[in-house]
């Protein structure tokens, strides 16, 4: 697997894993990855960002890549990475799928947990992309399903959707993915990217409760900027990049600190 470091001369905190969501989502969070990474290493934070096996640069192909093996990447970088004072670990979308998981396949403690937009279901996240190929068929007159695709890569072994191959094995995972925040005792903070000022919705809402209840402090965080997921181009998100490194640095202090937090609204 590969990642990139931004490392600055003197270290004020713990180290930051970043872990990507798939797909073009990925594409677009590789260069909000970089700034925050610039942005966090000005401020003493060093930030890793992780391409895991079959995405970005790292080795291996997509159609075989597994979720599981990502799961056990993630526990190695963040033993080799810890120097005593935890790791702390920041998500984008469906990077929170399997980011949770590394403290039960990997033995190793999560302790501030961010999570950008999180996926809270691999099945329907899985399901929207492959509605891509099914718009394009229809574009060209052509009739595939959803559940058609599926049954197609259960027999050929893989399909392929926006240039993307999936593989059999690896459409299994991520459908039976679910995202279960673990017992804790960091900060868990939620950092939505939504229309306008708020608090978070019924699905958002409960995973903080969960959370909460499981021991973490929790937090949310709320830009109101949808251009990050929405436009054609990729765009600055400066207000993300700031939104993010500074709730980074401010959970960091806060966690252990005191009772869970109630949602406040940036």
């Amino acid at each position: 697997m590969l990642h990139v470091s931004f490392v600055p001369e003197v270290e004020t905190g713990p180290p930051v894993i970043l872990v990507h969501s798939l797909f073009e989502e990925l594409n677009r969070g590789r260069a909000i990855g970089a700034r925050l990474g610039r942005w966090l290493a000005g401020q003493g934070r060093a930030l890793h960002v992780l391409d895991v096996a079959g995405t970005g640069d790292s080795f291996g192909r997509l159609e075989t890549a597994s979720p599981l093996a990502w799961q056990a990447d993630l526990a190695a970088l963040a033993r080799q990475l810890d120097a005593g004072q935890g790791v702390d670990w920041l998500a984008f979308r469906a990077g929170a799928l399997w980011l949770p998981q590394v403290s039960v396949c990997g033995a190793f403690p999560l302790r501030n947990l961010h999570l950008l937009n999180p996926v809270l279901n691999g099945k329907t996240f899985l399901t929207q992309f492959l509605r891509l190929r099914v718009a394009a068929a229809r574009f060209e007159g052509r009739e595939e399903t959803v559940a058609s695709l599926r049954a197609l890569a259960e027999a050929q072994g893989s399909v392929e959707v926006a240039g993307y191959r999936l593989g059999a094995g690896l459409i299994s995972e991520l459908d039976a993915l679910e995202l279960c925040v673990p017992q804790g005792g960091g900060v868990c903070n939620l950092v939505e990217m939504a229309a306008g000022p708020g608090a978070p919705g019924v699905p958002f809402a409960r995973l903080l409760e969960k959370a909460s209840a499981g021991g973490w402090q929790t937090a949310y965080t709320r830009v109101e900027d949808l251009k990050f997921w929405m436009s054609q181009e990729l765009c600055p998100a400066a207000a993300l990049v700031e939104t993010l490194g500074a709730s980074v640095i401010e959970e960091t202090a806060r966690s252990g600190a005191g009772a869970n937090s109630a949602p406040a609204s940036n």
